[in-house]
């Protein structure tokens, strides 16, 4: 019976999540805009906004224009959705932002520009540099910086490998914050 409860609240939790698919920029603000629609809704408003690949939707003319645009709309979004979850009293905190973004992804990218656009909007920022490869086995370097309201994670840097099978480790790297992270802290 127990088996049988935790599926139904697995499928429960899934059930929640909505994937979006807009194929262009002008999409993709067109269904973060509706977002703010679901204050009146009788379901809570959602707690987690992920934007995957940004660089995708700023190809073209523009770029920094539609990526202030997009970013500024990203934020008001998720404080307008915050005040909703508070004022509802669901007790599940604010509704968080997460937005990857490539400079450079195949030397198409919007660059280094743009960066500097969303920099202004993102203060905290979560740097990814590979380590190495070996057959299928990826290792990276992780890297927080920026202002944020969990001070102990701002400046370490950890070590995530990635194995055949999907297996992942995740290990901090002790003494040595700085020295990785201030390439994405340019304040």
């Amino acid at each position: 019976r127990s088996d049988k409860c935790c599926k139904c609240k697995w499928f429960e939790s899934w059930s929640k999540i909505r994937f979006i698919y807009p194929g262009c920029v002008e999409d993709l603000l067109q269904e973060v805009a509706s977002l703010h629609q679901m204050a009146s809704a009788p379901s809570p408003p959602p707690s987690l906004i992920l934007v995957d690949g940004l660089e995708w939707y700023l190809q073209g003319r523009e770029e920094e224009s539609a990526a202030a645009r997009l970013a500024a709309l990203l934020c008001d979004t998720a404080a307008f959705l915050t005040r909703d979850l508070d004022r509802r009293g669901e007790g599940r905190g604010p509704c968080r932002l997460i937005v990857s973004f490539h400079p450079d992804r195949d030397g198409r990218g919007p660059g280094e520009a743009v960066l500097s656009v969303l920099d202004r909007y993102f203060q905290v920022k979560c740097g990814l540099d590979e380590a190495g490869a070996e057959g299928s086995r990826r290792e990276w370097h992780v890297c927080m910086s920026g202002p944020s309201s969990s001070e102990s994670d701002v400046g370490k840097r950890w070590h995530l490998v990635v194995e055949d099978n999907g297996a992942m480790e995740f290990r901090e790297i002790a003494n040595r914050a700085t020295e990785s992270c201030e390439k994405y802290d340019k304040s």
